[in-house]
């Protein structure tokens, strides 16, 4: 049983991120869009109305909503599944998996951003994924509550490509998840 140390906001206020005390997860990412899933403990969490995404990742689980609900109701629905979850969240679930990317630049990139950005992507109660390299540009995609973010489409993208360009002066980033573009 998973014991909640602390519930934080997130730069996107349509998204909560719940630090628990121990870790569900070795360090994987998991995502969770709405609909049915063969895990129990994430079902019950998406049986409350407006619950979009559920983010699992090392301590911590993140709930994104669809706007539609007052967070001082839902954070009271939602903290009762999410204290019932265990280490079978990883079961039949979505792990974000980076895929392999035939480049040269890519373990470099991976590691830059692992480095410098995937740190306060965490705090903030989300992350990201390398999706390709094509040409010379870089397309990411933002999860948990990122992935929603409207800065995630602006100053975090600029960040990011500022970070890579040190390196890699001809390339340019693309997101491919942002409701933003």
């Amino acid at each position: 049983m998973a014991k909640i140390s602390d519930i934080q906001p997130t730069p996107n206020p349509n998204s909560m991120r719940f630090v628990l005390k121990e870790n569900l997860t070795n360090g994987e990412s998991y995502s969770y869009d709405f609909g049915e899933h063969e895990n129990e403990q994430i079902n019950d969490i998406f049986k409350y109305d407006g619950v979009d995404n559920i983010f699992v990742m090392k301590n911590f689980v993140t709930i994104t909503q669809d706007g539609s609900r007052k967070w001082d109701e839902l954070l009271r629905e939602v903290a009762v599944p999410i204290r019932e979850m265990g280490d079978d969240v990883q079961e039949e679930s979505k792990q974000i998996v980076q895929k392999e990317i035939n480049d040269v630049r890519f373990t470099d990139i991976k590691n830059i951003l692992d480095e410098n950005v995937a740190p306060y992507l965490e705090g903030d109660g989300g992350g990201l994924s390398i999706d390709r390299i094509e040409n010379d540009t870089v397309y990411i995609n933002y999860v948990g509550a990122c992935g929603s973010c409207s800065m995630g489409s602006t100053g975090t993208l600029y960040a990011i490509e500022g970070l890579i360009k040190r390196h890699y002066p001809e390339m340019s980033v693309d997101v491919i998840n942002s409701p933003f573009f």
